[in-house]
């Protein structure tokens, strides 16, 4: 499995990297920026994008243009903002997970995997009603 790692905050790039590695994961790209994951994404055709929805140039419009322009490619959100709102955007972007950075970082590859397998996952406790048009979100699996 090939991801590429976007995220501002260098420490917790290289903590996923080394995470997923660990698991495994081929981590073939990082950037700092939404620009950065765009071309990334584009260039390493990862099957797993990971991005953090607050870092520069925007997470949420770097997922949507990543699964528009590969839409083999999933886009998981790894972030710190509990928002549903965050979550909803998420969704419309195309992601097809969300993950909070607080969560057990042994979960991080399970969803990964399950993601690039077709499953979503989302925290229930954070979607309480999926939007419209969207179907029913798995929770993350654990």
């Amino acid at each position: 499995m090939r991801v590429v790692i976007a995220d501002d905050h260098a420490p917790t790039r290289s903590d996923v990297r080394e995470l997923l590695e660990q698991a495994g994961v081929e981590v073939v790209g990082e950037a700092v920026d939404g620009h950065g994951a765009v071309e990334v994404a584009l260039r390493e055709r990862p099957d797993v994008c990971v991005l953090d929805v607050s870092m520069p140039h925007d997470g949420l419009v770097a997922a949507e243009e990543i699964t528009r322009a590969l839409p083999e490619t999933r886009v998981v959100m790894l972030t710190v903002s509990e928002s549903e709102e965050h979550v909803l955007a998420a969704i419309r972007a195309g992601a097809s997970g969300y993950l909070l950075k607080q969560t057990d970082p042994n979960r991080l590859p399970l969803v990964i995997r399950a993601v690039a397998a077709g499953q979503p996952v989302f925290p229930p406790d954070l979607v309480r009603r999926p939007p419209e048009g969207i179907g029913q979100s798995a929770a993350a699996p654990g």
